[in-house]
């Protein structure tokens, strides 16, 4: 397993993932079908910009947790990772 990020680099590297996830957000609820995200795009379409930018804060820190020492993730990675981390930040939000 790859080494964690030190953890004054994880907030930075959340906050970078926190974007990314976020614009993601904001294009499903535009798009007609995201294949493989459609619970993710229902809840989005419900949402608030804040609403998506609190969910993205949760999914980024995820992220950021689960890349490697440098803050880098596989690319073939990324498709898996931020479904889960979406996924992981809407049962979060629920509770």
């Amino acid at each position: 397993m790859a080494t964690k990020l030190p953890s004054e680099a994880l907030e930075p590297v959340a906050r970078l993932y926190a974007e990314s996830l976020f614009e993601i957000m904001d294009a499903m609820v535009h798009a007609d079908t995201e294949v493989g995200f459609g619970k993710i795009q229902e809840a989005a379409k419900k949402m608030t910009k804040a609403e998506m930018h609190r969910i993205a804060d949760i999914a980024g820190k995820y992220c950021a947790e689960h890349s490697d020492s440098s803050g880098n993730l596989p690319r073939e990675r990324w498709p898996v990772l931020k479904r889960r981390a979406l996924e992981f930040a809407l049962r979060t939000n629920e509770k």
